[in-house]
């Protein structure tokens, strides 16, 4: 009897042991793949595993069947048939599989348009010449403070003692939008104050400049004081 032979006789025996449950009183009965009598190999090119010793523990070179060869395509390596209950359940786990890798990658895509949108953004400003003048800013700044002052009266109806400086800075591009505003300094310790002030920075509109692609970097400082 050749080694192939053999190695077909005992996967066989194993599977048809597990059909009648006679390995751990656990298995379930499975239906042999006839194309590779078992052994989950395509036998024509299957050859014996020059590294297996068994009793020497798992061989990581045949994943511990002995053989060495591709998968049967028929069952894909597994030895046996699915039953129609059994594919129906591992196309499910693949669809489930398939989808949750879609998300992680989608999500990650995002993410890295994200940070790369971010870095652009950082370089078209690190480029850029402040072709805005001060005084522009300033004005339009001055425009807005009635607003940033009525918001400052409303947040100290919670916090009489509120009062300090909030420091600024905001990138303008050539269409005076607003396109960030961060705060860089801030002696108020009021988070929900300054996220009001970013939000109003980000509202207002420098207008227009014919300068195609410029961006405009300012740093602004906010005094507020009861």
């Amino acid at each position: 009897m050749s080694f192939l032979d053999g190695i077909v006789r005992g996967r066989t025996l194993v599977l048809a042991a597990l059909a009648v449950g006679l390995l751990f009183g656990t298995a379930s009965a499975k239906t042999l793949c006839n194309k590779c009598k078992g052994t989950g190999k395509i036998l024509e090119v299957t050859k014996q595993c020059p590294l297996h010793q068994p009793m020497f523990g798992h061989c990581a070179n045949c994943d511990g069947s002995g053989l060495i060869g591709p998968p049967c395509p028929y069952c894909e390596g597994r030895g046996y048939i699915l039953t129609p209950a059994e594919n129906e359940a591992e196309r499910k786990a693949r669809a489930q599989a398939d989808a949750k890798a879609k998300e992680e990658h989608d999500a990650e895509m995002a993410r890295r348009a994200v940070e790369q949108a971010r870095e652009d953004s950082i370089k078209r400003v690190e480029k850029a010449k402040n072709s805005r003048s001060n005084g522009g800013i300033q004005r339009v700044v001055m425009q807005n403070m009635s607003a940033l002052r009525y918001a400052y009266s409303q947040r100290l109806r919670v916090n009489p003692e509120l009062g300090g400086k909030i420091t600024v800075k905001f990138i303008v591009n050539e269409f005076g939008i607003v396109i960030s505003a961060e705060v860089v300094d801030s002696t108020m310790s009021d988070s929900e104050f300054e996220e009001t002030l970013l939000s109003k920075v980000k509202d207002w509109n420098f207008g227009r400049i014919d300068k195609a692609g410029d961006v405009s970097e300012f740093t602004y400082p906010f005094v507020f004081s009861d």
